[in-house]
């Protein structure tokens, strides 16, 4: 995935602003395996447009009409005699519906290029794009981007360190843990792999060694996840010291690119779901102090849903960490499990 679509957009933007005035949509091309496409910008409005060849065109109406739709986004099906280099093709035309939104227009073209570019020829084009706008459809009706808290922000930085140390552990070998991260899904348990669930907690209080946990569910044992271990980072905050999310993440692109696109997609789509955006988290700094990891069994301390009065749910609850020694494990061994 080495084709960056927000460069191409700048790059058709400057031809707005140098070519021939008569020219009201300079394009130019972008080549996926067979498939050509085209970023274009008017002239006047800077309205961003990107178009993709359809080779098994025209789809029906009802294709078209299926295909997930948002405010912000309008998707048709033209045919054009001529099309730059090509004659007589179908093309999907995706048009930047608000002129204000351009960052996030060429965001999800990218995202939309790159699962393209990996699609297996048995993998029909429509479906690719189906599932890449069902995707962001469910991403807008949830809020859209959000700047996260900085409590969210923790939070996410945690599950990333986690993340890149399994990959530090594990170097010979692809970091498939990856494929169970549930944390931006919201699952009840962060990473569920080979039967555990490793559930992440961060903490800014040095002496304080209690976690929050956020609800009677979730450190459940059961069939799906039959073991479960707490990996808890207790950190400290700065804008001097430390690494940033951003850093961090970029740390973790390069990690996943060494072994596959398919995976370095995978994560950029993950990262989308827990509503990280690119250039938001570069302030503020997290320095890692230092990692316990507890295996919740036996009488480890814990509320279910059987311990509660009938009628009351949903209770969060927090575990005073100094209580639990006889529980931890070391931390490199959880590495070896997953």
């Amino acid at each position: 995935m080495n084709t960056n679509v927000m460069d191409i957009f700048k790059q058709v933007i400057e031809k707005a602003d140098n070519d021939n005035p008569s020219d009201l949509m300079p394009m130019l091309p972008l080549f996926l395996n067979e498939i050509v496409t085209f970023a274009g910008v008017e002239k006047t409005t800077r309205r961003r447009y990107f178009f993709i060849e359809i080779e098994d065109g025209p789809w029906d109406e009802d294709l078209m009409r299926a295909l997930p739709k948002w405010n912000g986004l309008i998707i048709k099906m033209e045919y054009h005699n001529t099309f730059g280099p090509l004659k007589e093709r179908y093309f999907l035309e995706f048009m930047q519906a608000d002129s204000e939104t351009g960052d996030l227009f060429e965001t999800i073209m990218q995202n939309i290029f790159d699962h393209i570019l990996l699609k297996t020829d048995d993998e029909p084009l429509f479906t690719v794009i189906y599932k890449v706008l069902e995707k962001w459809r469910s991403f807008f009706k949830r809020g859209g981007y959000k700047k996260l808290s900085v409590e969210q922000e923790r939070g996410l930085f945690g599950e990333l360190w986690f993340m890149s140390r399994y990959m530090k552990s594990n170097t010979d070998h692809p970091p498939l843990l990856l494929k169970g991260w549930g944390g931006p899904l919201s699952d009840r348990i962060d990473f569920k792999a080979n039967g555990w669930g490793i559930e992440i907690k961060t903490s800014v209080d040095r002496l304080d060694r209690k976690i929050r946990i956020s609800n009677e569910d979730q450190l459940k044992i059961s069939d799906a996840i039959p073991n479960i271990c707490l990996y808890v980072c207790f950190l400290e905050i700065s804008h001097t010291f430390g690494t940033t999310l951003q850093e961090m993440v970029e740390e973790l692109r390069k990690g996943f690119s060494s072994f596959s696109p398919q995976l370095l997609l995978k994560f950029n789509d993950s990262l989308v779901q827990s509503g990280y955006q690119d250039n938001e988290y570069t302030e503020t700094m997290f320095n890692i102090v230092r990692e316990e990891t507890y295996e919740v069994k036996g009488s480890f301390p814990t509320l279910s849903k059987a311990m509660l009065p009938i009628g009351i749910s949903h209770v969060s609850y927090s575990i005073d960490l100094s209580h639990c020694n006889e529980y931890k494990m070391e931390t490199e061994k959880i590495f070896t499990l997953i």
